[in-house]
C-alpha cells in the first residue's frame, strides 16, 4: 500500500523465497525518505534487503544491505531513481546444539564429546558439521542427521593445558541457518611414573605406579646411551608390569616413558 510522492510496488517469486521491492523517484530534484512496512509475515521473517540502484549515473548498482528491524525499514530514494530492494524470506528454523559442559582429563585419555542438535526442519533438510577450533589430532566424526562426535587423545605434549572447542552446523535451508557449540576441555598435568619394585631371576620383573590415561613404554639400553623400546602398554589400572626375558648383556638399564 503505497502513502506517499514515491511509485512502489512489490513481487514474489512463487517458485521460492525470494522477493523484490520496487520503489521510483520520478522527482527530478529531490530524494524521497521511504518507509517500507512487511506484513503478513506471521510464520517467516526477514533479515535484511539489498538496495540496487538505476538512475541517469548508475545501472543496476547494488548497495549496502540494510537491516530489517520489527519487519521496518527505512531508505532515502535519490532524485530521479528507481530502487530495487531485494530480499528473501527465511523459511526455516536455524539448529540448536545440547549444551555440553566443560570436562577435564588425563593426558592419553580419549575423550568423547556427542555434539547433538535439534531442529524442527528435521527430517526434510540436511545438516554439515565442520570443527571450527580444536587441539591437533582432534576429529569429528557425524554419526547421525543430527548428532557429530568429537574425538580428542590429549598427547603428553599437551598436558596441563586449556583447550576451547568450537563446531558448527549449518542446515540447507533457504537461506542457510548455522549454529555454534562451545565448550572447553582441561588437561591435566603429567606426574612421573615411580618405578615400585624389580624382581630379578630368570627374568626381570619392573612394576611401576603411575597416572592413569598415558601409553608406557618400557625403554632399555645396555650402555645409557642407545635405547629400544622393549613393550609398551596402556594400563587400565596400577601398578603396571613390566617383563625382560633377556638376560645375556652384561649389564641392563631401564627407562619409562610416558606417551604418545
Amino acid at each position: 500500500t503505497n502513502f506517499g510522492t514515491a511509485l512502489v510496488s512489490a513481487y514474489r517469486d512463487t517458485n521460492s523465497a525470494k522477493f523484490a521491492i520496487v520503489a521510483i523517484n520520478a522527482d527530478p530534484t529531490y530524494a524521497i525518505n521511504l518507509t517500507v512496512n512487511l506484513s503478513n509475515l506471521t510464520t517467516n521473517t526477514v533479515s535484511a534487503v539489498t538496495p540496487w540502484i538505476t538512475s541517469a549515473s548508475q545501472s543496476l548498482v547494488a548497495q549496502t544491505a540494510i537491516v530489517i528491524s520489527n519487519a521496518t525499514f527505512t531508505y532515502s530514494l535519490p532524485a530521479n531513481s528507481i530502487v530495487t530492494f531485494a530480499g528473501q524470506l527465511i523459511t526455516n528454523t536455524p539448529p540448536t546444539f545440547v549444551s555440553v559442559g566443560p570436562q577435564a582429563v588425563n593426558p592419553g585419555v580419549t575423550v568423547l564429546v556427542p555434539n547433538a542438535v535439534t531442529d524442527p526442519d528435521l527430517p526434510g533438510q540436511t545438516l554439515t558439521f565442520i570443527l571450527l577450533t580444536a587441539p591437533t589430532n582432534a576429529t569429528l566424526t557425524s554419526l547421525n542427521a543430527s548428532n557429530a562426535l568429537f574425538t580428542w587423545r590429549p598427547l603428553i605434549s599437551q598436558a596441563a593445558s586449556t583447550n576451547s572447542i568450537q563446531v558448527k552446523v549449518t542446515d540447507n535451508g533457504t537461506p542457510n541457518l548455522s549454529a555454534t557449540n562451545n565448550f572447553v576441555i582441561t588437561v591435566n598435568a603429567a606426574s612421573q611414573p615411580v618405578l615400585s619394585s624389580i624382581a630379578i631371576g630368570s627374568q626381570v620383573s619392573l612394576s611401576a605406579t603411575g597416572m592413569i590415561g598415558p601409553d608406557y613404554t618400557l625403554l632399555v639400553s645396555s650402555n645409557l646411551v642407545n635405547w629400544q623400546a622393549l613393550f609398551t602398554t596402556n594400563p587400565a589400572t596400577m601398578p603396571v608390569t613390566f617383563t625382560d626375558t633377556n638376560r645375556n648383556a652384561a649389564a641392563r638399564f631401564y627407562r619409562l616413558q610416558l606417551g604418545p
